[in-house]
């Protein structure tokens, strides 16, 4: 069952995005991952980000176990090509018991439908870590081209 997540849900949600980045720790050693307060400060997070209208979440359950997460934001973007209007996935995490079961790709043509419901000619983009054939792979194969790449100066 997929459906939108509500505030039983965070710790399963917050779970689920360490998970994004524990298992691909090579490729975001950089990240604040596992300090004291990320957890509190990620809830906190997602609390408001899951009221914020412009923003969209999904949860994948299973037997009222959370197994997958999807979430990111609209926003416009006027110089960006030939689409001012921008929807940016910023998690897409399946719980390592639930990995290769068609999970991800179900929670991605679901809040596709809702995105493009909800805000009607709108590019749909998402941030890969570099280096992460995996999750290249994946979004390759679900329609998804590398357009740009973004550099970040770290600390």
């Amino acid at each position: 069952m997929i459906r939108e997540p509500n505030e039983n849900d965070l710790e399963a949600i917050v779970f689920l995005a360490k998970e994004i980045y524990a298992s691909n720790r090579k490729y975001s050693e950089h990240l604040p991952l596992f300090t004291e307060d990320f957890d509190v400060k990620f809830k906190s997070f997602i609390q408001s980000w899951l009221k914020n209208a412009s923003s969209m979440a999904l949860v994948s359950c299973d037997k009222n176990k959370i197994t997958g997460f999807i979430g990111g934001n609209h926003f416009m973007d006027p110089d960006f090509f030939l689409f001012p209007s921008s929807f940016m996935i910023s998690f897409l995490s399946v719980h390592h018991e639930f990995k290769h079961q068609g999970v991800a790709t179900k929670l991605l043509q679901e809040f596709k439908t809702r995105i493009l419901k909800k805000f009607p000619d709108t590019q749909i983009e998402v941030e890969v870590l570099i280096g992460n054939p995996e999750a290249e792979g994946f979004w390759s194969k679900q329609g998804f081209h590398d357009l740009k790449k973004r550099l970040v100066l770290m600390p």
